[in-house]
């Protein structure tokens, strides 16, 4: 999909919108920590899930923790701290 947008001192011109992404960021157990403890210094909404059904928990699913959050331009940003598929099931 393309927006037409108007330069200050230029024709219009057209360029892409951008669609909401997910990126996720492995990181270690204590970046982890401090990741969370930011988001909620923060008042960040944040949630265990990606359906955004879980607001306020991490998720602890497969032996692992990782909690979503969104990013001043609506991306999806979720961090864990182990890879899906090394935890207990």
């Amino acid at each position: 999909m393309l927006m037409k947008c108007q330069k200050a001192n230029g024709p219009r011109g057209l360029i892409p919108s951008i669609q909401a992404q997910h990126y996720l960021f492995l990181i270690s157990e204590l970046d982890f920590d401090a990741v969370v403890k930011r988001i909620r210094a923060q008042s960040l909404e944040y949630r265990a899930d990606p359906m955004h059904r879980r607001s306020g928990e991490i998720n602890h699913e497969d032996g692992k923790r990782g909690v979503y959050f969104p990013d001043p331009d609506g991306h999806n940003l979720e961090v864990i701290a182990r890879p899906y598929g090394s935890g207990d099931g």
